[in-house]
């Protein structure tokens, strides 16, 4: 069966526009109404009936908040990962009986956001909220807001909300141990800026192992989209004139994708001179040559336990709070040296 990933390249339009027209949601124009419609009947593609499952005989409806507050995250690099999040909460919103709807917010503040929350709260039962690009003080705002809440892609240990994200200390440690037993010894890290929540984790993993092993970091920090990454690493590589580690551990694949134009620009071959690794494993890593070693996750997984723990926490607003976390899986490709000489 097809999915909103398979509607919205049809349509050439995002998975959330998809979504908005199946619910009959937000200012969609004609046109693009008609272009996803007619992409719907191409592929015969056929919105589930939800299952019955209710929570006190009625539908409840939720919110998916999709919140891009600086854009360097989550942007158009990243639409594979909101479509694999929609299908995920979509899948489990039709599994518990939950009607889904969609609202995009790009550079919003987040108490405008809150706001239309709580302006609107009358007619929703709960939210999962993408907290990719969010601080512990964008979240503090949230909790203003009376209805149950699960935040994805972030976690704060100090602020009393359910979470479901990926494992990102566990995942880098995987990665850590694999390249070592490749052969490579001296290890550094590409994190990006500004330094979202996973990115710390990711480079804190690192720093944990190196703390380990008593060797000592090497951090590059490089702007977090393509051609900021770039631009930075180019510029990086002439004033260490050239003295780089033989791998680096980047915070995501965008980051490496950049860092490995760079590379190639200034003369160095991947992964002969300098090996990378990524992470998201985004389906642009096995397209270029060579092709990026990389962590996945899946977020369909995390998509659908987000809907199953809002499910639970709005039939039992009581129940202690918890933090879901997905591992990750490994993926060698040709970045990296099979073995390292």
């Amino acid at each position: 069966m097809a999915t909103l990933k398979d509607i919205a390249e049809d349509a050439h339009v995002s998975t959330a526009t998809v979504s908005m027209v199946l619910n009959n949601k937000g200012n969609i124009s004609e046109i693009t109404k008609e272009k996803v419609n007619s992409s719907l009947r191409k592929f015969n593609y056929k919105k589930k009936l939800s299952h019955q499952l209710s929570i006190n005989n009625n539908h409840k409806t939720i919110k998916f908040l999709r919140i891009s507050k600086h854009g360097h995250v989550v942007n158009r690099d990243h639409d594979v990962f909101i479509a694999d999040y929609l299908d995920g909460l979509t899948k489990g919103a039709d599994t518990y009986g939950l009607k889904l709807e969609v609202n995009s917010y790009t550079k919003v503040s987040i108490e405008h956001i809150v706001e239309s929350v709580l302006g609107d709260n009358h007619n929703i039962d709960g939210a999962v909220i993408l907290a990719t690009e969010l601080t512990e003080e964008d979240m503090k705002e949230f909790l203003k807001v009376n209805i149950p809440l699960v935040f994805i892609d972030n976690y704060n240990e100090f602020l009393p909300f359910d979470y479901v994200d990926m494992d990102n200390s566990s995942s880098i440690h995987m990665v850590y141990n694999s390249i070592k037993q490749n052969g490579y010894n001296d290890i550094g890290f590409i994190t990006g800026y500004p330094e979202i929540a996973n990115f710390k984790l990711r480079k804190e993993a690192y720093l944990a192992d190196l703390s380990k092993d008593n060797k000592k970091p090497y951090i590059i920090s490089v702007d977090s989209t393509h051609t900021g990454a770039y631009e930075d690493m180019k510029r990086i590589i002439k004033e260490l004139n050239s003295n780089l580690m033989p791998i680096y551990i980047c915070a995501n694949d965008i980051i490496a994708l950049g860092a490995m134009r760079a590379l190639t620009e200034c003369g160095f071959k991947v992964p002969q001179d300098v090996a990378l690794v990524g992470f998201d494993n985004l389906p642009i890593a096995t397209q270029l040559y060579p092709s990026l070693s990389s962590v996945e996750v899946s977020k369909r997984k995390i998509a659908h336990f987000a809907v199953q723990t809002l499910y639970e926490r709005i039939k039992k607003p009581n129940l202690p709070n918890v933090r879901i976390l997905v591992g990750g899986k490994f993926i060698k490709r040709e970045s990296i040296s099979s073995i390292y000489e």
